[in-house]
């Protein structure tokens, strides 16, 4: 059993999801409360920075789902590795899954988010906010199905390592959003070749 952070036990929240969702709050507050998160949920950030910024969230999907996609045989596998929640071993480490719930779980925010980026960039459909946005107005139905095959997928005895995974990803996208930052003040406009 997890131990939640602060003092004396208390008991731990029911299912993988939700304990991943109590034991990260401070993680995600952090992801999303820096100020290249602000300017980015503004539609405020230069647009050339906002492509490097996804080129970046490619790389990490990528590295992801190179993990974790395969033909699994137990449902809850096969539903948290769907093709279509792609964004770019028996037993996958623990800890991608708790990147993967972060990752997964981004699509709630940022489906908000890019709606006020397609305004400030004059983007139409999905063009340049598919990879924050793939599943339009299914991403509720998605994010409980996640969550339900995320409980079933992973034994409570390997919970320690998602969680640890899920606060690393949230603490490394904090941490790259205030590596790009300093940028933002640099940045030239795309241009037409």
């Amino acid at each position: 059993m997890i131990q939640p952070r602060g003092s004396g036990w208390e008991a731990p929240a029911t299912g993988l999801g939700a304990l991943l969702r109590e034991q990260t709050a401070a993680e995600h507050r952090r992801a999303e409360g820096g100020e290249f998160q602000r300017l980015l949920f503004s539609g405020q950030l230069p647009q050339v920075i906002y492509v490097a910024w996804l080129a970046q969230l490619q790389l990490i999907h990528r590295a992801l789902e190179v993990r974790l996609w395969r033909d699994w045989e137990a449902e809850s596998w096969r539903e948290l590795t769907a093709a279509d929640r792609r964004r770019s071993v028996d037993q996958p480490p623990a800890e991608l899954l708790g990147a993967h719930y972060v990752l997964e779980g981004s699509g709630n925010g940022n489906r908000m988010m890019a709606r006020g980026l397609r305004a400030a960039y004059g983007l139409q459909g999905q063009a340049g906010t598919r990879s924050m946005d793939p599943y339009g107005d299914g991403q509720p139905d998605r994010w409980q199905a996640f969550k339900s095959a995320l409980d079933e997928a992973l034994p409570e005895m390997h919970w320690t390592r998602a969680l640890e995974g899920a606060r690393q990803c949230f603490l490394a996208l904090a941490r790259a959003g205030e590596e790009i930052l300093p940028a933002v003040g640099t940045a030239q406009p795309i241009t037409e070749p």
